[in-house]
């Protein structure tokens, strides 16, 4: 099952790995590249990656409109890059931000007998 995190225009979140063996113990990974690949319909999410310096982490930043953005990170299983690889993917909605609000905008309906 695919990670999924909801935030709005003004957020980021970031993604962790969490890698375990066969065992469900910690197992490192190595060479992680974090992407964004294509939705469904064919379309890319605007979100910036900005993946951490040990690459077990990434910001996913969010664009200024709506969108839905697939982050997929890939990895080897040793230090080889030519080792298998393992990958994950996750999801990212991005809503508009909803500002708070400055005025109540109250109002009186029309006038009618009692």
């Amino acid at each position: 099952m695919s990670a999924t995190a909801s935030i709005d225009t003004t957020q980021k979140v970031t993604a962790s790995l969490n890698p375990t063996d066969v065992n469900n113990l910690p197992s490192p990974v190595f060479n992680q590249k974090w992407t964004v690949i294509p939705n469904a319909d064919g379309t890319t999410g605007d979100c910036t990656l900005q993946p951490s310096e040990d690459g077990n982490k990434c910001d996913v930043i969010s664009a200024s409109d709506a969108t839905v953005t697939i982050v997929q990170c890939v990895a080897n299983t040793t230090p080889d890059p030519a080792s298998p690889t393992i990958s994950d993917t996750g999801i990212v909605a991005v809503g508009v931000a909803v500002q708070p609000a400055n005025t109540l905008g109250m109002s009186f309906g029309t006038p009618q007998p009692k």
